[in-house]
């Protein structure tokens, strides 16, 4: 029984090894801002919101966030999953939400919102 799992990835793991079975006994699995990256390019706005919540509730911080989108929608162009239009009009909506989460004057509650309008944006651009 781990009340906080963050930092005790490594000992998990070794039990798991020594064949313990991990029963998670909240809602939630872990979830990153890469998970998020996925779900938005899988074109499931849904499951995008979900991870977007957990991570906000986390306390992770917008830029990583921001970052790890941008990080998957380059790599999925690279592997050609879909078109240069398609792809600069992501980056359009990607560089539009990361100046309005810039200004020192955003709450929390208006950073929530601009990331939600970007993944929903994304997701169904993608």
């Amino acid at each position: 029984d781990i009340p906080e799992t963050k930092g005790t990835e490594g000992l998990v793991e070794e039990f798991k090894k020594a064949g313990a079975q991990v029963v998670r006994f909240k809602d939630e699995e872990e979830v990153s801002a890469f998970d998020l990256g996925r779900a938005i390019v899988a074109r499931r706005p849904e499951s995008a919101l979900k991870i977007l919540s957990v991570l906000l509730r986390s306390r992770d911080k917008v830029e990583k966030i921001v970052g790890a989108i941008f990080w998957q929608w380059q790599r999925t162009f690279t592997e050609r999953r879909f078109s240069q239009e398609t792809y600069k009009r992501g980056l359009k909506l990607i560089l539009d939400a990361d100046k309005r989460l810039k200004p020192s004057s955003s709450a929390f509650a208006r950073q929530n919102l601009v990331l939600e309008a970007l993944v929903v944006k994304l997701s169904y651009l993608a």
